[in-house]
C-alpha cells in the first residue's frame, strides 16, 4: 500500500469516527470515551494528512521533496505578519474587557484575565516583529 493510499484510507476513518464521536459525547454513558476517540480521530486526520504527500515509506524527507532547510525570506515574512496580527488583537482584547466590565455582565477577575491576555498578545507580538525584523537586517548585511 503506497503512502497515499494509506493517506486517504487513514483522513476516511477518521472522518468516520469524529462524526460518530461527535454524536455519541452528547450520551452520558459514551461521553469521555467519546471524548477519546475525538482526539485520536483528529490525531488520525493529521497523520492521514502528512501520509498523503509522502512519495514512498523509504523517502525520510520532508517537506516532500525540499531540503529540510526553511526558506529564511518565508520565516521571516510569517514572523512579521502573525507579530502584526497579534498586535492588531490588542485593542479587541481591551474593548471587550472594558464593555463588559461597564455592562456588569462579568465579574473583575475574568476581565483581568482578558486583559492579561492583550499583555500576552503584546509581548509575543513584539517578540515577533522583532525576530522578523532582526532577519531582515541580518540578511541586509549579509547581502552587502
Amino acid at each position: 500500500m503506497t503512502p497515499r493510499t494509506a493517506g486517504i484510507l487513514l483522513i476516511v476513518v477518521s472522518v468516520a469516527m469524529g462524526i460518530a464521536s461527535g454524536w455519541l459525547i452528547s450520551l452520558p454513558r459514551w461521553g469521555i470515551l467519546a471524548a477519546v476517540a475525538l482526539t485520536i480521530a483528529t490525531i488520525g486526520m493529521l497523520a492521514g494528512l502528512l501520509w498523503l504527500f509522502r512519495r514512498s515509506w523509504a523517502d525520510k524527507t520532508w517537506p516532500p521533496g525540499g531540503s529540510g532547510v526553511p526558506n529564511p525570506a518565508r520565516t521571516r515574512r510569517v514572523s512579521l505578519i502573525v507579530g502584526f496580527v497579534m498586535l492588531a488583537l490588542i485593542p479587541a482584547f481591551v474593548t471587550l474587557a472594558i464593555v463588559r466590565i461597564s455592562s456588569g455582565d462579568v465579574d473583575v477577575f475574568t476581565a483581568i484575565i482578558w486583559l492579561l491576555q492583550a499583555c500576552f498578545y503584546g509581548a509575543w507580538g513584539v517578540m515577533l516583529l522583532r525576530v522578523g525584523l532582526g532577519r531582515v537586517r541580518s540578511d541586509d548585511t549579509e547581502s552587502k
